[in-house]
């Protein structure tokens, strides 16, 4: 009887082991599964982050090329802007010297009209 007890004890005690080891066993398992699945959701996110900041550099690039082309297109308003307030000064010019030109051709009428009286 006394036998019977303490082997039912060890195979009570074996079984305890057994499904403490099962147990850990599956716990393991579950980390083993949880840091899998990490791992693969931080892939996941680096190649997300690794996109957008090709997106960002290459907008980087195309504002950059805008720059350029934004000053290129000041440079150009700029020198307009000196030909035409060259042309403006231009015009002033002339139109002093046809003011000079009609007062000139005005007084030699009026010499002419003189010596014809």
């Amino acid at each position: 009887r006394q036998q019977q007890q303490q082997q039912s004890t060890l195979i009570n005690n074996n079984n305890n082991n057994t499904n403490v080891f099962f147990d850990l066993r599956q716990e393991y398992e579950n980390a083993v599964h949880c840091l899998k699945s990490a791992e693969s959701m931080m892939k996941s996110l680096q190649h997300h982050l690794l996109t957008k900041v090709e997106q960002i550099v290459t907008k980087d690039k195309q504002l950059a090329e805008k720059d350029v082309q934004l000053v290129a297109k000041d440079a150009q308003l700029a020198k307009r802007d000196a030909q035409l307030t060259s042309k403006d000064e231009c015009i002033e010019c002339l139109e002093k010297r046809m003011v000079q030109m009609s007062m000139e051709l005005a007084s030699t009428n009026m010499m002419k009209d003189e010596l014809e009286y």
